[in-house]
């Protein structure tokens, strides 16, 4: 599902093989399977996987949709690929109609609008779809910035 998505990468561990013991990480004492994230701020040490629900771990994480949420969130990235549209749900896609032509400008605006309004109490439900927003919009800047810096790199090749 992710498998496109550069933002994550997915890593297994065998433990018999390559047993890994004591803090930080500390396989199986938060049940199975032992989840961890692991970003420029968590570092080496990573980050556990925190429980969303009531059920056991392995049934939590079987849920597809808890499973995408983690990665989501923890991986500061989206299902919704803002290119292809592919994974968009229907509110991503009217999103991206609306946001996905604009110019850099606009699209950084939007981003600061919304990201001064995820610092306000809100339902989980409201919270959730201005972070998948900021995703979308994250993503629409810098692929747009990183389009604008291959232009000037081609341009400065015909110069010479």
């Amino acid at each position: 599902m992710f498998g496109n998505n550069t933002d994550v990468v997915f890593g297994d561990i065998n433990l018999q093989e390559a047993p890994i013991r004591g803090a930080p990480h500390n396989p199986g004492s938060g049940g199975w399977p032992t989840i961890r994230y692991f970003t420029k701020e968590t570092g080496v040490d990573g980050g556990a996987y925190e429980k969303v629900t009531e059920k056991p771990m392995c049934q939590e994480l079987l849920d597809r949709q808890n499973m995408i949420n983690y990665v989501e969130e923890y991986g500061d990235t989206s299902l919704c690929d803002v290119v292809s549209k592919a994974n968009c749900n229907e509110k991503e896609l009217i999103f991206l109609e609306k946001y996905g032509e604009q110019d850099a400008t606009k699209q950084t605006e939007e981003y600061q609008r919304l990201e001064g309004m995820s610092s306000n109490a809100m339902s989980p439900t409201s919270e959730e779809w201005i972070l998948r927003r900021l995703r979308i919009l994250q993503k629409l800047v810098v692929g747009d910035s990183s389009q604008e810096e291959e232009a000037a790199a081609d341009d400065s090749k015909e110069d010479l």
